[in-house]
């Protein structure tokens, strides 16, 4: 007697094998007949395959369904109904959906259901793709189950004497077409549903999901500890869509054991998504402009050829690039500062292997035009000169999942089936989607522990199961009618996803199947989402709650609950080594600035030299504009001299002299920069600073009579110890002889920033005090060169009349004389900090952190 089983998942199919040779074995059999046992979808393509050999069906080349997709979306884009806007692969995923279930349910196709415009446009797109299909000898995965029928009516297939399913949740019109086909041929149908077990249910409601998860996760964990050899289900509704948050919870529960032998998850993710993989396609997709993220992504991955050896100097690497702020870049750019570094006696931070790759790279040429397989071959090729996937190594995951690509692209090769010529940007585009759209789930040796969706877990029996996610808002799912199929047919042939009755007669048979899948059964549902008050399913209400100690499982936070259980000894280390008389320190004031803001970050990023990465801009970054208007107010300075020769200008001889300096000053700073600063970005630019300087020299002209002493001039002053390397914006002389301290700034700074224990900008604080050993400086102000408001913001020892700018008495009612020395003191003191070590990771206030690059060091954040 001949069986075949037929199952609706492949994890079904291969569990009942397994538990077929269990049974042989058990009963001491050496030798046994093994029914086979196949996916429905499996089976269909076999006897299709049979059928074709023995020409009762013409030859055609069976689509897989990436390349199916790809039809629809031609016909959808060659068609005159989509609009510029609408998102054409979507457009095709519900288009083959919505064919696939009138195939599948057997849906009569007639224009006159076909009513409103979106259906009519369907309609034409299913008459087209069949048309196309039939002139290219292609066949749709989608009418295997009919020609299979038609071919069990016509008895063109050897049928076994009993057949049964397996894992069927209900039966569609085509199973139930087999169903009677074989009957009438003699041979028994069975449609079996899964062993009943008397089941101990429970039901728990926890706080959010979060702690669903973690309880979840405990509970496993302490059954599998007690039964070792106990089957255990974990199954969630929406698997795919939490994936890592299940995997982060449970690699965390069980960081005490090996995770990999112990659960597993059924659900695969894109293949794209694996670091390996993502690094082959971002090799693949490069470019003459490489956008500066990928390419910081490709050197500093360990996917590459020397990428251990060189780790160091391709960090190092990374950081020039990310310095120069530009968005993109390119391999030629790259070489030549790779080239430099290597011609280089005083870096240590050279890349021969990396200068290798990019090289090769730059030689290696893709045909402007070739077949499917000509383009997996040059895929391959660059990927080889590359060194990928790298000289460590691999784990089982990462070795599986290279192979899984090296598959794919030989699957890549048989899309000149349907596209005989594509062009490399087309090859590029149409592998990279294969890549995201491939499913990849690695395989893994049989673990007590298994995470399921509820249609993986069809089928199956377990020694214990735990249901998540049941929310009313969750179970019974909300009906999701495919758009393209109109509504009344679709609720006429009972299609899934139709009507909300519907949902909630499926979901009610899974539920009713999960009850009795195992000896012990929990289901649970969070209680809150976000602000949203959530209760139980109706489908799970009637089960009498318990709470989650009664399980003896704790709700506590994962980190509660291991400091609770661990033995810990505190040690704070506050200090650094103090400052040794030889060690030079670079900042100038910034040293006081950021030893005010937070010590750690003072000694990490001016004794470490822990430096962020640069922004990235399509212009000008905020530090450069900066830059930019001090050069330019320096070179203007130099040229007038005093407010008498500004005075003597006229508007147009003032313009004309800004525009030149504007000129000279932007278009010298950025003549190297070709990628970012665009003539088009500097001629704007040029625009806003030559309207910004008029603007700025329009306060100067109110201004009681000034002489100009100095601009950007460099000093150097000791303060407990340190040598603070300084440059000072400008110093005015007025005419009634007091003098005048500016520092030029373009955000938004404020005067209260001089003042309290820890001053957030003591650049002119330190100025100040400077000149106070000659009692030369009067006053010190803000320059606020700003195209919103340009003026002054200071503070002086007289009044002297420059909007903006304080008399000392009057503002603050201390003295001048008592103002700097209270900057000196706490200057001194921070100063001494810095020396002697301080070091504690004490931010001044909130905003401290907001743009601080080194949280990932302090891990404050």
């Amino acid at each position: 007697m001949s069986r075949l089983i037929l199952t609706a998942t492949r994890r079904l199919a291969s569990a009942q094998r397994e538990q077929f040779e269990q049974q042989q074995i058990t009963v001491g059999s050496y030798v046994w007949q093994t029914p086979t046992i196949l996916p429905l979808s499996t089976w269909l393509q076999q006897v299709w395959e049979d059928l074709q050999h023995r020409s009762l069906l013409p030859a055609k080349y069976l689509l897989p369904p990436w390349q199916e997709q790809i039809i629809w979306q031609d016909i959808i884009r060659q068609s005159n109904t989509t609009q510029p806007l609408l998102n054409i692969n979507y457009l095709a995923e519900l288009a083959q959906q919505a064919w696939q279930l009138i195939k599948l349910w057997r849906v009569p196709i007639d224009s006159k259901i076909f009513h409103s415009e979106q259906h009519r446009c369907f309609y034409r797109w299913m008459l087209d793709f069949q048309t196309h299909c039939q002139q290219q000898n292609l066949q749709s995965q989608a009418e295997l189950f009919p020609l299979v029928l038609d071919a069990i009516q016509q008895q063109h297939i050897n049928l076994p004497t009993e057949i049964i399913l397996l894992g069927f949740d209900e039966l569609t019109p085509s199973l139930e077409q087999l169903q009677q086909l074989v009957t009438q041929q003699k041979t028994k149908f069975e449609w079996q549903t899964p062993t009943t077990q008397t089941a101990n249910r429970q039901r728990v409601a926890l706080e959010n999901q979060e702690s669903e998860l973690l309880c979840m996760a405990r509970w496993a964990k302490q059954y599998v500890q007690h039964n070792p050899q106990h089957k255990i289900a974990c199954i969630v509704p929406n698997l795919t869509s939490i994936r890592l948050s299940i995997i982060r919870t449970f690699q965390q529960v069980f960081a005490d054991m090996d995770a990999e032998q112990v659960f597993n998850i059924s659900a695969g993710s894109s293949l794209a998504s694996y670091p390996v993989i993502n690094t082959a396609l971002q090799l693949l997709n490069i470019e003459k402009q490489i956008p500066l993220e990928t390419l910081s992504n490709i050197i500093r991955s360990a996917f590459l050829l020397g990428a251990d050896e060189e780790i160091s100097a391709r960090a190092y690497i990374d950081g020039l690039l990310r310095a120069t702020g530009e968005t993109q870049t390119s391999l030629g750019k790259l070489l030549h500062l790779l080239l430099k570094l290597a011609e280089s006696e005083t870096t240590p931070y050279k890349a021969p292997q990396l200068t290798s790759i990019c090289s090769a790279l730059l030689n290696l040429h893709p045909p402007e035009q070739g077949s499917a397989s000509e383009y997996s071959q040059y895929f391959l090729q660059r990927l080889q000169v590359c060194g990928w996937p790298g000289e460590r190594n691999p784990n089982s995951h990462e070795y599986q999942a290279v192979q899984r690509l090296v598959n794919l692209l030989k699957e890549f090769a048989a899309l000149e089936h349907i596209l005989p010529q594509l062009t490399f940007a087309e090859a590029k585009q149409y592998f990279t989607a294969l890549a995201n759209k491939t499913t990849f789930q690695p395989e893994s040796t049989d673990t007590p522990i298994q995470i399921l969706g509820f249609l993986e877990a069809a089928g199956l029996n377990f020694d214990a199961v735990w249901v998540l996610g049941l929310d009313a808002n969750t179970w019974p799912s909300a009906a999701s009618a495919n758009p393209f199929i109109p509504i009344q047919l679709q609720r006429e042939h009972n299609l899934p996803h139709s009507s909300n009755q519907r949902e909630y007669h499926y979901c009610k048979q899974i539920t009713a199947r999960l009850s009795t899948s195992a000896q012990t059964v929990i289901f649970s549902h969070a209680q809150q989402e976000q602000d949203s008050e959530l209760k139980p399913s109706p489908l799970i209400s009637h089960i009498e709650p318990i709470s989650i100690s009664e399980l003896n499982v704790s709700e506590a936070p994962a980190t509660q609950l291991d400091a609770a259980t661990m033995d810990l000894e505190n040690f704070i280390d506050n200090t650094a080594p103090p400052l040794q008389k030889d060690e030079k320190v670079r900042g100038g004031s910034s040293i006081l600035k950021q030893q005010a803001a937070c010590p750690f970050r003072a000694f990490a990023q001016l004794r470490l030299n822990a430096q962020g990465f640069g922004l990235q801009s399509l212009g000008l970054t905020a530090m450069e504009r900066g830059t930019l208007v001090h050069r330019i107010l320096e070179k203007l300075w130099q040229k007038l001299g005093d407010q008498a020769t500004l005075l003597a200008y006229s508007e147009q001889q003032l313009e004309e002299l800004v525009t030149n300096i504007v000129t000279n000053v932007l278009f010298g700073e950025a003549q190297d920069d070709e990628s970012r600063r665009s003539k088009q970005l500097l001629q704007l630019e040029k625009t806003r600073l030559v309207k910004l300087t008029l603007h700025w020299l329009e306060q100067e002209k109110q201004r009681p009579a000034f002489t100009v002493m100095q601009e950007e001039q460099r000093c150097q002053y000791e303060l407990a110890g340190i040598k603070f390397n300084l440059q000072l914006d400008r110093l005015d002389k007025l005419d009634n002889g007091d003098y005048v301290i500016i520092d030029y700034k373009t955000g938004k700074p404020n005067i209260s920033a001089w003042f309290g224990e820890r001053p957030d900008e003591p650049q002119l604080p330190l100025y100040a005090i400077i000149d106070q050993e000659t009692q030369q400086a009067n006053a010190v102000c803000f320059g606020l060169v700003r195209s919103d408001a340009c003026r002054f913001s200071g503070v002086s020892q007289h009044d002297l009349q420059i909007k903006g700018v304080w008399q000392a008495e009057k503002k603050y009612k201390i003295d001048w004389h008592t103002i700097r020395q209270q900057w000196q003191t706490t200057l001194t003191r921070l100063a001494e900090e810095f020396a002697a070590g301080h070091a504690e990771v004490d931010p001044k206030d909130n905003t401290t952190c907001q743009f601080c690059d080194l949280q990932s060091l302090c891990r404050i954040a």
